[in-house]
């Protein structure tokens, strides 16, 4: 996975319900969603379609309400480079051997509310 792009599969997920450790909810995996790697000095990600599995070193952000364009927009600002600085600045580890993107601080990004034109504008660039 890199910033706005999904390589290629190599690998075949066997999926198991009860040996995963959040509980295995399947439903996670069919929906659209945001996939983050947790190791990297900040985070970026890419959008993914349903179906697609991902091992316990991938966040997977969604959405209830399956809005494809709000999605690329939080996308759009994961991938920032204002929100690249901003995770410098307040949340990097400074681990020069596997520095980890958390989960508290991933999701306490401060994503402003803006209007839905401004989300129409900047789904479209990423779109």
């Amino acid at each position: 996975m890199k910033r706005y792009k999904c390589e290629p599969s190599t690998e075949f997920v066997h999926f198991v319900k009860e040996s995963i450790k959040s509980g295995g909810n399947s439903s996670v995996y069919e929906k659209d969603r945001i996939v983050v790697r947790q190791i990297g000095v900040f985070p970026e990600g890419t959008i993914v379609k349903p179906n697609i599995m991902t091992l316990n070193t991938i966040y997977n952000i969604f959405l209830h309400n399956d809005d494809i364009k709000f999605l690329r927009y939080l996308l759009a600002l994961i991938n920032s480079k204002v929100l690249q600085f901003y995770w410098l600045k307040k949340h990097y580890d400074n681990k020069s051997t596997f520095p980890k993107i958390k989960k508290a601080p991933l999701e306490s990004l401060p994503i402003k509310e803006v209007s839905l034109e401004t989300i129409d504008q900047i789904s479209n660039i990423v779109g």
